[in-house]
């Protein structure tokens, strides 16, 4: 375990605790800002992280093989993530202030997208075919969206995929595209700042049990939730 306390310190060089492979928690100081590159290579027992709400950027593969890291919250301050910070990594609970298409993979179960996010590429989740539990600060691909962007579906998107579950939804006017949802997706909950719930937002997620709406929200659109027969 590596606890910085009250530390002042505001930098730490490359690969610093590469390769300690016996290293489970690690608390860093408050005044850090930059996590670098390979800081974490190869700590293949590290299973907690805390990073403080000071940084602002984490660098090329960060944490690098961190295999047995099943849960990272990224806090809002952060506005800059490489590519392959968490490569070889299988997160499964994750917080983040915005998407993080490698991160977005195939072993997360829950996600949590904080209110500062305002907007979520189209299919960004469609490989999170495990999934279980969604928090989004607002329904499709912004919080301003209409017609096909405004439903859920958006964000998973239409290429077929054997191990997710094939759901029709409606939107605006009638019109439908076939999307692929996570079989388990049970829980979702909407924190703000959209004030309404689309047209046929939430159409066809049978496989939901429960929904936790924002007091923001103050409508709920036509067949918003139709056919969520899963609710309890």
């Amino acid at each position: 375990e590596v606890s910085f306390g009250d530390s002042k310190m505001n930098t730490i060089g490359n690969k610093a605790f590469s390769g300690c492979s016996k290293l489970k928690t690690v608390s860093l100081p408050a005044s850090i800002t930059t996590l670098p590159e390979y800081l974490f290579q190869n700590c293949t027992s590290l299973e907690s992280v805390a990073l403080p709400n000071t940084l602002t950027q984490i660098d090329q593969c960060a944490f690098y093989e961190c295999v047995k890291l099943k849960s990272i919250s990224i806090p809002a301050s952060v506005k800059k993530i490489a590519s392959d910070a968490f490569a070889y990594c299988k997160i499964e609970n994750l917080t983040t202030p915005f998407v993080v298409s490698n991160l977005f993979t195939t072993s997360l179960k829950k996600l949590t997208l904080l209110d500062v996010c305002n907007s979520i590429p189209a299919s960004s989740l469609a490989s999170c075919k495990d999934l279980e539990e969604l928090t989004l600060p607002f329904i499709g691909t912004t919080p301003n969206a209409n017609g096909e962007n405004a439903i859920l579906g958006a964000l998973f998107g239409t290429s077929a995929n054997t191990d997710m579950k094939q759901v029709t939804q409606y939107y605006t006017d009638g019109k439908s595209k076939t999307y692929y949802f996570p079989k388990n997706l049970q829980r979702l909950t909407i924190t703000s700042p959209c004030t309404e719930i689309q047209y046929g937002a939430l159409y066809g997620l049978s496989t939901l049990k429960e929904l936790t709406i924002s007091s923001s929200i103050t409508g709920i659109a036509e067949k918003a939730l139709y056919g969520c027969n899963g609710l309890e």
